[in-house]
């Protein structure tokens, strides 16, 4: 089972823009291209070909994932069961402080739409010269501010 694609029903929480720092129609886009490709991808279960579409910020700079964060996601979403993923909310505040959330529904009797039986994961859109990049969400790491309530 593939993931839904939200086009038919944005709700409110599908796409914030932060009113300080002024974001275009296009970036909006470009990171909901992204995103539907990488769920695309996920809803496929082609976990290999998805790891190579996230990237870490770190100190201002985008760099790929090196070989123990690419086996970590690898064996957390090889374990898990995938009956389909959702887009549930995109939000864009800063260059580097941006929230992506998803939904895959791990329980053969769950809900995407209801939320049941579901597992919620978060990225972090973060763009750099001009490209957008979904990098991991880490509050902890150099450069990256805790603004989301998480």
């Amino acid at each position: 089972m593939g993931c839904k694609d939200e086009k038919a029903s944005k709700s409110s929480s599908e796409i914030e823009r932060a009113p300080s720092l002024n974001f275009t129609p296009d970036d909006s886009s470009q990171v909901r291209a992204l995103a539907n490709e990488y769920l695309m991808i996920i809803g496929n279960k082609n976990y290999d070909e998805a790891v190579n579409m996230l990237y870490k910020y770190e100190n201002d700079s985008v760099r790929e994932l090196n070989a123990e964060e690419r086996k970590s996601y690898l064996n957390t979403m090889r374990q898990l069961p995938n009956y389909g993923c959702k887009l549930k909310g995109l939000a864009l505040y800063t260059t580097n402080n941006n929230r992506l959330i998803y939904m895959m529904q791990v329980v053969s009797s769950g809900s995407l739409e209801d939320e049941k039986g579901v597992m919620k994961f978060y990225l972090n859109p973060v763009v750099k010269d001009g490209r957008w990049y979904l990098t991991l969400l880490d509050m902890t790491q150099d450069g990256t501010r805790n603004i989301f309530n998480l």
